[in-house]
């Protein structure tokens, strides 16, 4: 037995109404469409519902019998679509974006209000997390999305690649470095850094490495603010990718790093499988624009 909700809205509208002409008319069917229907419910099971005159149209005993029980699995699809639809439709105003904090505190806050602009009615939450366990949110399907410098591939992680944020150094604001310093005027330089392990510094002591400097002892932190926060203190200077400079909050100036120039690639991580949020899109093409507007 295949018995459809169609079947049962039909029987139940014909039931309801008393008159095949009606029922037609209110569920916008033919007359003879809605008899077939009908029809095909009886076939499915096996026993005529209606008993049918040229004036009236009533119910036989089996489709007395029928109708509650179909009236209650009606109104239990219709309950558990309108759950569906309330779901669906919170998901579509409510996007979760996993970021580590440097990105959170400088990047972010400009990009969700420029999207809110023109998307006032998504709420964009942001997650800020250890590099380390940005993947395992997305994978775990607790966010959207996750932004960042992602080096390798992983295994259930769709990665899409934004942009190429270039590398720069800092140095204290006093020092008033120049538009751009060559990666030979490192060499013997003090530097701050981030931990070895860190996808961004691997990069950058891959270069550091070709002037004899990726080996040199220096104070190591775990995080961009910190990292900035000891330039400041003129504790040395750093290399850092070019959101660095987004926050303004500390007393840094930055110079493109050339000869040669290095880039990083952004990516947006999501997960494989997963279907993706409406409004992902949207914010990921805001965050792009934010993270490569000049700053002044």
């Amino acid at each position: 037995m295949n018995i459809t909700t169609r079947q049962l809205r039909a029987f139940t509208a014909v039931a309801r109404l008393g008159s095949f002409t009606r029922a037609a008319q209110q569920i916008h069917m033919t007359q003879a469409g809605l008899s077939g229907i009908v029809r095909e419910l009886e076939t499915q099971v096996g026993q005529r519902l209606f008993d049918r005159t040229t004036r009236t149209v009533t119910l036989t005993a089996s489709g007395a019998a029928l109708l509650p029980i179909a009236t209650q699995v009606l109104q239990s699809l219709d309950g558990a679509s309108a759950i569906l639809d309330n779901i669906g439709s919170a998901a579509r105003r409510t996007l979760t974006v996993a970021t580590t904090p440097m990105l959170s505190s400088t990047v972010l806050p400009g990009a969700i209000r420029a999207f809110a602009v023109t998307h006032p009615y998504v709420s964009v939450n942001i997650r800020d997390l250890d590099r380390s366990e940005i993947q395992g949110q997305v994978d775990a399907g607790h966010v959207d999305a996750g932004f960042g410098v992602f080096l390798g591939a992983a295994v259930g992680i769709d990665r899409v690649p934004l942009l190429k944020l270039p590398l720069l150094l800092a140095a204290p604001e006093e020092e008033k470095l120049p538009t751009s310093v060559s990666w030979k005027k490192l060499k013997g330089a003090k530097l701050v850094a981030l931990a070895v392990d860190n996808p961004v510094q691997r990069v950058i002591d891959e270069q550091l490495g070709r002037i004899g400097q990726a080996n040199e002892e220096r104070p190591c932190v775990n995080n961009f603010n910190t990292l900035l926060a000891m330039v400041e203190a003129a504790f040395g200077w750093a290399i850092v990718p070019s959101f660095a400079r987004l926050g303004g909050r500390y007393k840094v100036s930055f110079a493109e790093l050339t000869g040669p120039r290095i880039s990083l690639d952004f990516y947006q991580i999501t997960k494989k499988g997963r279907s993706v949020n409406p409004a992902l899109g949207e914010f990921s093409t805001t965050l792009k624009r934010i993270l490569s507007t000049p700053v002044s």
